[in-house]
């Protein structure tokens, strides 16, 4: 856990960095490229939010190192979580208000904003989302053919039966 004088040194160097003119230029920017982004329901909702991750993380990229934690999402939430006991103090929540206001948000937004975990599916309407590798290396059959299973038919019944586990667990 962080305390206080550190949860507030922190909030500060949040608060200076989203309040920085490059990030704010680039903030205008998003809202200007998802004009629908409050209509329920539009896809600019979700391309906002993700284009608005992608921005803040240029924050916070700079200052979790300083901290120890690691870079990424997972980082973010750590560090919010250490400072969850130093966060009920009035300064500390006014802070959080603020940060949360520069990033064009309501005041409260970020706490439920910051409880995102990773998504297993994220729609990605511009198909710009990054292509997952396979969780196991190909194997080759009998054949010499590569793949990561095989399906062969059963002789007797016609049916297809996978052949050859390549992982030692299922991957669905």
């Amino acid at each position: 856990q962080c305390s206080l004088d550190e949860a507030l040194e922190i909030l500060e160097q949040l608060r200076a960095g989203f309040a920085e003119q490059g990030f704010q230029d680039g903030l205008f920017g998003l809202q200007g490229d998802f004009p629908s982004r409050r209509v329920r329901g539009h896809s600019d909702a979700v391309a906002f939010f993700t284009a608005l991750e992608e921005l803040t993380m240029t924050v916070y990229e700079n200052l979790l190192p300083r901290y120890r934690f690691r870079s990424g999402w997972n980082g973010v939430r750590s560090l919010h979580a250490s400072m969850e006991l130093a966060m009920s103090n009035d300064l500390a929540q006014r802070l959080q208000g603020e940060i949360s206001l520069l990033l064009g948000l309501p005041r409260d937004a970020l706490a439920y904003f910051l409880q995102k975990e990773q998504e297993v599916l994220v729609h990605r309407p511009r198909g710009d989302g990054p292509v997952p590798g396979w969780p196991g290396a190909l194997r080759a059959d009998v054949d010499g053919e590569l793949a990561h299973e095989f399906w062969e038919e059963d002789p007797s019944t016609g049916e297809l039966l996978r052949r050859g586990p390549v992982f030692s667990h299922d991957s669905w």
